[in-house]
């Protein structure tokens, strides 16, 4: 399944699944709620993925890809530092999960 396939889904509580991009190894996404600054709205959650060859631009390729959904998209923990450094770059922030030490970010729709 792919990303646009997956996202024709729609939102919900059990709608999560490994999907197939190209130049990822995996992608594994949730489309549902998620609570960002105190209130719950519908997130797309890029919750682990590998990338085939880091740093050739899949990832900003998929995240433009996501991004014309006008949705919330939120990644949970980045272990990368050298991603957590571009992600910002990219117009996400850095957010706090939960009392989770390990960087997540997230980036709200314009």
């Amino acid at each position: 399944m792919t990303f646009d396939e997956f996202i024709q889904i729609g939102p919900g509580r059990g709608n999560n699944a490994w999907i197939k991009e190209p130049g990822f190894i995996g992608i594994y996404v949730r489309f549902g709620p998620k609570c960002v600054g105190g209130e719950i709205i519908e997130v797309i959650t890029l919750a682990n993925f590998e990338v085939a060859d880091k740093g050739k631009g899949v990832f900003t390729r998929f995240a433009k890809k996501i991004e014309k959904y006008q949705r919330p998209i939120s990644i949970e923990n980045v272990i990368n530092p050298r991603f957590v450094k571009f992600l910002p770059s990219l117009g996400f922030v850095q957010v706090q999960e939960g009392g989770n030490e390990i960087p997540c970010f997230l980036k709200m729709p314009p």
